[in-house]
This record gives structure tokens, C-alpha cells and sequence, in this order.
């Protein structure tokens, strides 16, 4: 028996770019820090019971982090 799986939270490449999405049911704001040369915080859209935000420009490497009710902390999903 064979199963695919499609991971939903963290950071999840498509053709699109990456959507950075996280459980967070009653946080705003959020917001997904990127570090290095092109450092910038992008905000993340409420999406019922997560946040998430889909970036372009953010491939394989991309250094980034979640702030969420002030709290600056990695993806616990990577």
C-alpha cells in the first residue's frame, strides 16, 4: 500500500514560491522573518486556525523564522 503525503504547515515549496504557514488559533499579528542580504519581514495571513503567507522569491536555503505575539522562534516544523 502506497501513501502520499503533502506537508500543510512550515514551509512548503510549490511552482508559486513557498507558503510559510503555522498553527497559531488565537495569535496576531504573525509575521515570517527572513534573515541574510535580503532581510525583511513579511506578514502572515489568517487562515482559520494558522497563519500563512506565500513568498515568491523564498526557495531552497532560505534562512527565516516566525515571530508570533512578539516571540521570534524557528520553524518547528523543519
Amino acid at each position: 500500500m502506497t501513501v502520499e503525503w503533502t506537508p500543510s504547515l512550515g514551509a512548503v515549496r510549490h511552482a508559486g514560491g513557498t507558503t510559510f504557514r503555522a498553527w497559531a488559533p488565537e495569535t496576531t499579528p504573525a509575521l515570517v522573518l527572513f534573515d541574510g542580504p535580503n532581510a525583511r519581514e513579511v506578514p502572515l495571513s489568517r487562515d482559520g486556525e494558522y497563519v500563512a503567507a506565500t513568498v515568491a522569491e523564498a526557495g531552497p536555503g532560505t534562512r527565516y523564522a516566525y515571530r508570533v505575539a512578539g516571540v521570534t522562534a524557528p520553524d518547528p516544523c523543519s
